[in-house]
Protein backbone atom coordinates (compact mmCIF):
# COMPACT_ATOMS: atom_id res chain seq x y z
CA UNK A 1 0.00 0.00 0.00
CA UNK A 2 1.20 3.20 -1.06
CA UNK A 3 0.51 6.69 1.63
CA UNK A 4 0.15 8.85 -1.60
CA UNK A 5 -2.32 7.22 -3.35
CA UNK A 6 -4.54 9.61 -5.35
CA UNK A 7 -8.16 9.46 -4.38
CA UNK A 8 -8.41 7.55 -1.40
CA UNK A 9 -5.15 8.11 0.42
CA UNK A 10 -3.11 4.62 1.61
CA UNK A 11 -3.95 4.77 5.19
CA UNK A 12 -7.66 5.25 4.75
CA UNK A 13 -7.58 2.22 1.98
CA UNK A 14 -5.03 0.61 4.56
CA UNK A 15 -8.33 1.05 7.48
CA UNK A 16 -11.54 0.43 5.42
CA UNK A 17 -9.41 -3.19 4.11
CA UNK A 18 -8.64 -4.03 7.75
CA UNK A 19 -12.35 -3.42 8.80
CA UNK A 20 -13.64 -5.10 6.05
CA UNK A 21 -11.36 -7.89 5.39
CA UNK A 22 -9.21 -7.95 9.03
CA UNK A 23 -7.54 -11.33 7.87
CA UNK A 24 -5.88 -9.34 4.76
CA UNK A 25 -2.24 -8.36 5.39
CA UNK A 26 -1.03 -4.94 4.58
CA UNK A 27 2.42 -3.63 3.76
CA UNK A 28 2.87 0.28 3.82
CA UNK A 29 5.84 1.05 1.71
CA UNK A 30 6.24 4.69 1.27
CA UNK A 31 8.67 7.55 0.28
CA UNK A 32 7.60 9.47 3.69
CA UNK A 33 10.04 8.79 6.16
CA UNK A 34 8.66 10.55 9.38
CA UNK A 35 7.95 8.76 12.46
CA UNK A 36 4.32 10.23 12.34
CA UNK A 37 3.32 8.54 8.75
CA UNK A 38 4.55 5.76 10.37
CA UNK A 39 2.63 5.78 13.43
CA UNK A 40 -0.15 6.35 11.44
CA UNK A 41 0.43 3.47 9.15
CA UNK A 42 0.36 0.78 12.17
CA UNK A 43 -2.96 3.10 14.01
CA UNK A 44 -4.85 2.58 11.08
CA UNK A 45 -3.76 -1.50 10.40
CA UNK A 46 -0.86 -1.72 8.22
CA UNK A 47 1.01 -5.14 9.82
CA UNK A 48 4.32 -3.71 8.27
CA UNK A 49 6.09 -0.99 7.04
CA UNK A 50 8.69 0.27 4.51
CA UNK A 51 10.18 3.53 3.16
CA UNK A 52 11.19 3.18 -0.83
CA UNK A 53 14.86 4.22 0.10
CA UNK A 54 15.53 1.04 1.77
CA UNK A 55 13.16 -1.40 -0.30
CA UNK A 56 16.22 -3.21 -1.95
CA UNK A 57 17.69 -4.43 1.68
CA UNK A 58 14.42 -4.36 3.78
CA UNK A 59 11.41 -5.84 0.91
CA UNK A 60 12.05 -9.24 1.60
CA UNK A 61 12.21 -8.83 5.52
CA UNK A 62 9.21 -6.47 5.26
CA UNK A 63 7.24 -9.17 3.30
CA UNK A 64 8.08 -12.21 5.94
CA UNK A 65 7.13 -9.85 8.75
CA UNK A 66 4.14 -8.47 6.79
CA UNK A 67 3.04 -12.57 6.87
CA UNK A 68 3.59 -13.36 10.47
CA UNK A 69 1.57 -10.15 11.41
Amino acid sequence: MDVMMPGVGGLEATRRIKREWPETRVLVLTNLTDDETRRSAFLNGADSFITKRDIASRLLVAIKDTIRA
